[in-house]
């Protein structure tokens, strides 16, 4: 089976580098473009995926609301949340919590928004060196506001395949409290949400578990 490391559409490839130089053979998949809703994301990353092999998706942050539309259109071995979006198992998914979309519109200048890391008074703390910092914000990309105001649809059964869940702190409390009463394998990291560029190896060894 092949892993796919699937990032958040704000952010590139190198916010999961880290972790697939640990895993070789794996796959980062990011934006290529701004997406404008949440299914034009999940169609760039399916044509990263090729479909004549069977994959381990592993998406973070935001990219967590693609995934049951993904996983219904290729061969899954397993899923991985980290620090994600958790979506339902049937019904629709919001790429942005109402109550944040009034932040995000104060945002906005001309339907845009700015690249994530202007969103916050202040992110050092999320990188583990100046350098990593410079390369991930090097790589955002300005979405549409259009895009938080999407929603996925979302199809019944994408999660018959074993699910796993990384929690980084409490940033994702509530989605980590449903994985768990759904069953699923629960891992909780301290750290805070970039975590997976300050301690990849850690990660990589949830990812490995869900491997098998």
């Amino acid at each position: 089976m092949d892993i796919a490391l699937i990032a958040s559409p704000l952010l590139g490839s190198a916010s999961w580098e880290p972790v697939a130089a640990l895993l070789p053979g794996a796959q980062v998949v990011s934006a290529e473009t701004p997406p404008a809703t949440g299914i034009a994301y999940a169609q760039q990353v399916l044509d990263a995926l090729p479909d004549d092999r069977q994959w381990v998706l592993v998406a973070h942050s935001n990219a967590g609301a693609v995934i049951p539309y993904v996983a219904s259109r290729r061969s899954v071995a397993a899923l991985v949340f980290v620090d994600a979006i958790l979506p339902p198992p049937v019904g629709e998914q919001p790429l942005a919590a109402p109550g944040f979309m009034p932040f995000l519109a104060s945002l906005a200048s001309s339907g845009e928004l700015p690249v994530w890391t202007s969103w916050w008074d202040s992110v050092a703390s999320l990188f583990p060196s100046a350098a990593v910092q410079s390369a991930v914000s090097d790589q955002q990309l300005r979405l549409p506001l259009s895009y938080f105001q999407s929603t996925m649809d979302v199809p019944a059964g994408w999660d018959a395949v074993p699910c796993f869940y990384v929690a980084f702190g409490d940033t994702y409390a509530s989605e980590r409290a449903d994985a768990s009463a759904r069953g699923w394998d629960v891992t909780i990291l301290d750290g805070a949400h970039l975590h997976q560029l300050v301690d990849p190896a850690a990660v990589a060894s949830v990812i490995r578990r869900a491997c098998g």
